[in-house]
């Protein structure tokens, strides 16, 4: 198996041309980390076909192996870091998806008159939130308590 690795050091370019075939740059944070990975496939590879087979062979069935290993990894890696929306877009697509009147929906939940006529604001009326608090003479921070209630309100129901 020494030889097999010794091999792998030896044929670096193969494993570099596979990893930047999967579209994995060396700038990348986790590049060595391919690069490692790319060494044991190939040495795998030798040391599974280096009786039976010439170099050139088993070079490209390296390369493919490699390649595909790395694009298993990629696609494993996008299922992890699929970004999650935040509650602002899934709001927005709600709007967006959705025709209803907000103030009826604003109106059945528990806020403070004052509140509910803020939230309605906030979203029916068009205004920002840093116009509103101007507006109202309060705190942007307060709105924000106030939409993550709402949420809170909406999600429970």
């Amino acid at each position: 198996m020494e030889q097999a690795f010794n091999q792998a050091l030896i044929n670096s370019r193969v494993i570099h041309g596979a990893i930047k075939a999967a579209g994995i740059y060396h700038y990348r944070m986790d590049y060595q980390d391919f690069v490692q990975d790319g060494i044991i496939n190939y040495a795998n590879v030798y040391h599974k076909y280096a009786p039976q087979e010439e170099m050139t062979k088993i070079n490209q069935l390296a390369f493919q192996k490699i390649k595909w290993q790395a694009l298993d990894q990629l696609r494993k890696q996008m299922r992890q870091s699929v970004e999650v929306i935040t509650t602002d877009e899934q709001w927005e697509l709600f709007q967006d998806n959705n025709s209803f009147d907000i103030s009826e929906i604003i109106n059945q939940l528990s806020f403070s008159i004052q509140d509910k006529k803020r939230l309605i604001a906030i979203f029916d009326s068009g205004y920002t939130m840093v116009d509103l608090a101007k507006k109202e003479n309060i705190s942007t921070k307060h709105l924000q308590r106030l939409k993550q209630e709402l949420r809170r309100q909406l999600t429970n129901n």
